[in-house]
């Protein structure tokens, strides 16, 4: 009798023991999981807020995910972005360069710092400059549009020019 009283004891003290155990380990894995949540969703305000351009881009070379500036900045809604691969985006001049480029970041696991030309849905480029890096078999991509410093580039490259042959035709005329 005193041996099947012990016994019940030991099951009664394991059984609440291994419950209480099991309890602790719900607890903290629920409580594992609200951090994880909290983390992701502050991650997500990030993504979705950033002013740059934002995505993951797969093997495939599908977008798997963008914000909402790609929308902004190419005029494409979601669906026409992951509709096609993003190479099929690109300025047929910028192509070839970017998908060398975007090879060799996924061969080497280095990062990728690159300007090209993306079109957007009115037919219009915008020079976008990427940073980009693989992990696993995915590419995590930022693009910033770089269109208007592109632009006035080029003018004070022109205006450079002008006021050169300007410079040229006085220097001529002095010379005279």
């Amino acid at each position: 009798d005193a041996s099947a009283n012990r016994t019940i004891f030991v099951i009664l003290v394991t059984g609440s023991v291994s419950i209480l155990i099991v309890l602790m380990a719900l607890y903290f894995i629920n409580n594992d999981n609200i951090k994880r949540k909290k983390a992701e969703e502050e991650l997500n305000r990030f993504f979705t807020l950033s002013l740059d351009m934002m995505c993951i881009i797969g093997v495939d070379g599908y977008f798997k995910r963008i914000n909402p500036a790609f929308e902004d900045v190419l005029g494409y809604t979601k669906e026409e972005l992951f509709s096609k691969p993003y190479h099929e985006f690109l300025h047929p001049d910028d192509k070839e360069k970017t998908l060398a480029e975007v090879t060799k970041m996924i061969n080497e696991g280095s990062k990728l710092t690159i300007e090209n030309r993306c079109k957007c849905k009115d037919g219009s480029y915008r020079w976008l400059a990427w940073k980009s890096v693989p992990v696993e078999d995915m590419r995590y991509a930022s693009a910033r549009d770089i269109t208007e410093q592109k632009l006035a580039a080029e003018q004070i490259k022109k205006m450079n020019q002008e006021l050169e042959l300007r410079v040229q035709r006085r220097t001529s005329e002095l010379k005279r």
